[in-house]
C-alpha cells in the first residue's frame, strides 16, 4: 500500500476513492510490468502494441484518478500513432519510468 500512496502524491490530482483502494493498489503494482512491456515492444519495433498499451494505461489511470499519468500515457499513444521514431517513443517511456521511480 505504501507505493500507492507515494504514487498518488506525485501523479494524482483527484486521488482514488477509498472504496476502490484494493483495485487502485493492484493498478499501481502493475505499473512496473506495464513499463517493462512497453520497453520490450520498443526494442522489437511493435509500435501498434505500444499504442494499444498506452491507450489502455491512459484509460485505466484516468479511471483511478491518476490524471497526470493518464495524460502522459495519452501523449505516448499519440507519439506511437503519429509516426514518431522508436527513439522518441523510447525517450517518452524512459521519462515515465523516471517519474514513477522517483515516487519510491
Amino acid at each position: 500500500m505504501e507505493l500507492m500512496h507515494e504514487t498518488k502524491d506525485l501523479l494524482c490530482n483527484t486521488c482514488p476513492d477509498e472504496s476502490i483502494a484494493d483495485l487502485t493498489e493492484a493498478f499501481v503494482n502493475s505499473l512496473p510490468q506495464k513499463l517493462a512491456n512497453l520497453q520490450t515492444h520498443v526494442r522489437q519495433g511493435h509500435i501498434q502494441e505500444i499504442a494499444r498499451i498506452a491507450h489502455q494505461l491512459a484509460g485505466a489511470a484516468g479511471g483511478y484518478g491518476f490524471a497526470e499519468l493518464s495524460h502522459f500515457a495519452s501523449e505516448l499513444e499519440q507519439l506511437a500513432t503519429s509516426g514518431a521514431t522508436a527513439d522518441d517513443i523510447a525517450n517518452k517511456i524512459q521519462i515515465l519510468e523516471k517519474r514513477l521511480s522517483a515516487t519510491h
